[in-house]
């Protein structure tokens, strides 16, 4: 490992990165695969005669799962943040079925459109090879990737208490304990667990900070936890692999609960790892202690007045960028964060009010990453990265673009085990050469 290293913050998102499902959206695996079709799929935009003028999708017919990975991304991924794409642009264009939906079905400023069109994009993407849909042709690839994310053993075919099958072994509490029980298929992607192990074992200091707009923290930190303690039924640990705070080592489970203040002092003054972005015009706060946000056009801090006894609220942007980036590095701890949802839809999903990341581009021992499957190529789109010395949006192509954002591909996060790694040392060489450019240019 290189000499001076830096700290790691590691901002991964949860959905289509690290988990296939969506729980709060209803979408299943089978869904989510659906959903991840719709952007590799390519097509054109026909004329349909049997219905009253509508413009239709037409799949090319062509392979999307034994694609080539990167030209496939590079073709598909590139044109997705067009949404301002009427669908007669579409017209004379090779194009996603994601990008023609969001063509047909756009964004609108007026919420009620809005919610309407969000509902019909959703209805089409997550049904999208079922029989009599566009891709439908594509039925045998949306079932090779499901078998990709079975579980090696089906956890119902059970006999005295144990697992049938390869793992024998493996007592049916176990399955429970990790919350595959009742499951068929893998949870957390096997490629996310390789990267955190691998990261663990090299040595380098390292928080985890997950962030989600969803409330689906407790479901990943039941499995995550069972595989730091090394009890997970298909990715143990060695003993001296635990990453349980055992022996001395680092803890890097998720605590979703209070810790106790120390005697003497208030009960605020003990950080939680958890909490929930509160965003709008003019307020961001960081409330650590609970998940709960409030609703309604007229949402406010004030939601939070009866419970201000048991919860922490960090206001401004230099204040939580303290807390998340330097707080925990001594003990390199793992925090679950739920990003504030109705702040980034009522604005039309702009990245400026999306999910904050803050960093100091001067600040060589800190590295910041921020892992999401809906980071654009030509921008940011669902990542807010800030420059916390003066509150500036930071620059997607020159800054923060394959160095910090790191856009994840979730068919290769499935597909490809070393994904994550790979994501990793890609945005580690990057850093190093626009550093070697910066000291060329300072010597000229």
């Amino acid at each position: 490992m290189a000499q001076q290293e830096p700290h790691f913050i590691l901002y991964v998102d949860v959905n289509k990165t690290v988990i296939m499902h969506d729980p709060v959206q209803g979408k299943g695996l089978h869904h989510i695969l659906n959903d991840l079709l719709t952007e590799r799929a390519l097509g054109r935009v026909v004329d349909d005669d049997s219905a009253q003028g509508e413009k239709q999708w037409a799949w090319n017919g062509r392979s999307v799962v034994h694609a080539s990975p990167g030209a496939t991304t590079q073709t598909i991924r590139d044109g997705s943040s067009h949404d301002d794409d009427s669908v007669h642009d579409l017209d004379a264009q090779l194009v996603s079925y994601g990008r023609f939906l969001r063509a047909k079905y756009p964004m609108s400023e007026d919420p009620v459109v809005a919610k309407q069109h969000k509902k019909m994009r959703k209805v089409f993407r997550q049904d999208f090879t079922q029989p009599g849909n566009a891709g439908e042709g594509l039925a045998a690839e949306h079932a090779a990737l499901l078998a990709k994310l079975r579980l090696p053993t089906a956890p119902s075919s059970v006999s005295n208490g144990h697992i049938v099958g390869q793992n024998d072994k493996l007592s049916a509490a176990t399955f429970a304990a990790a919350g595959l029980d009742d499951a068929e298929y893998l949870f957390i992607v096997p490629s996310f667990f390789r990267f955190v192990q691998y990261l663990h074992a090299r040595g380098s200091h390292f928080n985890l900070i997950f962030r989600t707009y969803g409330d689906d923290l407790a479901r990943i930190a039941q499995e995550f936890n069972c595989f730091c303690e090394g009890k997970h039924p298909f990715f143990p640990l060695t003993e001296d692999q635990l990453m349980d705070g055992s022996h001395g080592g680092v803890d890097r489970r998720m605590h979703l609960q209070p810790e106790p203040a120390a005697p003497g002092a208030e009960a605020s003054s003990s950080s939680a790892r958890f909490g929930t972005f509160f965003r709008t015009d003019s307020c961001t706060a960081l409330v650590l202690g609970t998940f709960e946000q409030p609703r309604g056009r007229d949402a406010s801090l004030s939601f939070y007045d009866a419970q201000a006894d048991k919860l922490q609220i960090v206001l401004g942007l230099s204040a939580i960028h303290e807390f998340l980036t330097h707080t925990w590095q001594s003990t390199q701890s793992t925090l679950a964060i739920r990003d504030f949802y109705p702040f980034w839809f009522s604005n039309c999903e702009d990245a400026r009010t999306g999910k904050l990341m803050t960093m100091d581009p001067e600040d060589r021992s800190v590295h910041v990453l921020f892992f999401d499957d809906n980071i654009l190529p030509q921008e940011p789109h669902i990542v807010d990265a800030r420059d916390v010395r003066n509150g500036n949006v930071l620059d997607f192509d020159n800054v923060t673009k394959g160095t910090h954002l790191m856009r994840v591909e979730p068919l290769n996060a499935i597909q490809n085990a070393n994904f994550f790694i790979e994501c990793f040392h890609a945005s580690l060489e990057k850093r190093k050469q626009k550093q070697l450019q910066k000291e060329a240019l300072e010597l000229m």
